[in-house]
C-alpha cells in the first residue's frame, strides 16, 4: 500500500447544541469564529490537490459537493444515492454496504468519509480504513469529535422528522485517539 498521507478533520457540534434553534449566536461564539477564520481557511477543501475520489458512506453528497476531482459516490440505500446523482449528475455512483469496499486496489488517489466512520464498532472501523487505504493513496476522514473531552461510544437514540425514535451506533473520538487507531491501521 503506497500511502501518501492520513488525515484526520474533525468537528464539534458544541455551539450547535447549546443554543436552541432560532437563537442568535452569542458574542463569544461570533468572536471564536471570528479568531479562528485563517484556521478555518487554511483547512478548507481548497487545500486539497483535485484527484479521483472516492467518497464512502456519502450519504445525499451534501459533503462530496466541496470534494475536488473527479467523484465515485458510495451508500449503501438507492433512495439517498438518487438524491446524491442529483446533485452530482457528473459522479460515479457505488450502490454497496460497507466494509469491505467492492473495489480493485489502488483506483483512487483520495478515499473520503464525512459522519460514516463513527457509526461502525471498531473491528469495522480498522477493517474500513484498512479497505480505504488498499484503495486509494490518500485517506480523509471527516468525524464527530468528542466534546466531553473524553472517548465514548455506544447505542444514540435519534429522534426521526416523523416524531419516531431510531437507535444508531455512534462513536465520538478524541483527535489524538483518532488519529492513532487510523495511523495503526494503516501500517
Amino acid at each position: 500500500m503506497g500511502v501518501a498521507r492520513v488525515c484526520l478533520h474533525g468537528h464539534h457540534l458544541r455551539s450547535q447544541r447549546s443554543r436552541q434553534l432560532g437563537e442568535p449566536l452569542s458574542d463569544d461564539t461570533v468572536d471564536y469564529y471570528q479568531r479562528r477564520a485563517n484556521e478555518y481557511d487554511a483547512t478548507s477543501w481548497a487545500s486539497l490537490p483535485a484527484v479521483n475520489t472516492l467518497d464512502v458512506g456519502c450519504g445525499t453528497g451534501y459533503v462530496s459537493r466541496w470534494l475536488p476531482g473527479h467523484l465515485t459516490l458510495m451508500d449503501t440505500s438507492p433512495a439517498i444515492l438518487s438524491i446524491a446523482r442529483r446533485r452530482l449528475p457528473d459522479a460515479d455512483f457505488v450502490q454497496a454496504r460497507t466494509p469491505p469496499l467492492p473495489l480493485l486496489d489502488s483506483t483512487f488517489g483520495r478515499a473520503f468519509t464525512a459522519n460514516f466512520y463513527g457509526h461502525l464498532a471498531q473491528p469495522q472501523r480498522s477493517e474500513l480504513v484498512t479497505e480505504m487505504l488498499r484503495v486509494a493513496a490518500e485517506l480523509v476522514v471527516l468525524e464527530h469529535l468528542s466534546n466531553s473531552g473524553s472517548f465514548s461510544e455506544g447505542p444514540e437514540e435519534r429522534r426521526l422528522i416523523d416524531g419516531s425514535r431510531f437507535s444508531i451506533h455512534k462513536c465520538y473520538s478524541l483527535s489524538r485517539g483518532c488519529s492513532k487507531n487510523l495511523e495503526a491501521a494503516k501500517s
